[in-house]
């Protein structure tokens, strides 16, 4: 943030980003929240347990460090850390979050990952485009010349609704975000439309992936706050 003159210029910015930054009251050190993931007929499929290891700011962000542990029902659990800013009015999340999910795929390889961050508006208005991300792998297996790469694209984002919505953690005013997720490589060739439900103050509430014929295939929600 540049720094003002006079001194009630700085109270009344700092006071705006304050009020932007609504994360800022729920994700304080030690809260956490459980996701859980459900198949199209809803049985569950495992869980997500986030918890904020720590806040920092730095100029005009804040920084919450977050630890997450992904528990499946098809294999190991995953523990991995991400970072998410909170910036003027929007929300960052780094894609490195994303490999967590992919642990399994990347076991035993050297990887490299070049991720951009992926924007969450803490106020918008319906019909407003977000920004695409992009995450590149690049990598090898040890002690073999195999090499691989792959690209996972975050396009056609739009904020298609307002909507109060109900889950087992709560209920949440929530901005309704449409994209797809394109992912390329690894034998891999897949575009993937999914839903949404992105609350200001608790960030993620609930998400929905569909087959290419339109039909759920999964979706996660927001089962407690912790």
């Amino acid at each position: 943030m540049k720094q003002p003159v006079i001194l009630s210029l700085i109270l009344i910015l700092l006071s705006s980003f304050t009020q932007d930054c609504s994360f800022e009251e729920h994700f304080t050190e030690g809260k956490g929240w459980e996701y859980t993931n459900y198949n199209a007929k809803g049985k569950s499929e495992g869980t997500v347990l986030q918890q904020v290891k720590s806040v920092d700011h730095s100029g005009d962000s804040v920084i919450f460090n977050i630890d997450s542990k992904i528990e499946s029902d098809k294999g190991d659990p995953v523990a991995m850390s991400f970072e998410m800013f909170c910036l003027g009015s929007s929300v960052r999340v780094d894609m490195k979050s994303i490999t967590g999910t992919m642990a399994e795929q990347l076991k035993g390889m050297e990887v490299n990952v070049d991720s951009d961050e992926i924007d969450y508006p803490t106020s918008s208005s319906v019909g407003d485009t977000l920004k695409q991300s992009k995450l590149k792998i690049n990598g090898e297996i040890p002690g073999t010349p195999m090499k691989f790469n792959m690209t996972i694209t975050i396009k056609d984002r739009k904020v298609v609704a307002k909507e109060e919505i109900t889950t087992p953690a709560g209920t949440f005013d929530c901005y309704v975000i449409e994209q797809v997720t394109v992912s390329k490589g690894m034998m891999m060739n897949q575009e993937i439309k999914s839903k949404e439900w992105f609350s200001p103050d608790y960030g993620m509430v609930r998400t929905e992936t569909f087959k290419k014929n339109g039909k759920l295939e999964s979706y996660s929600e927001l089962t407690k706050l912790l």
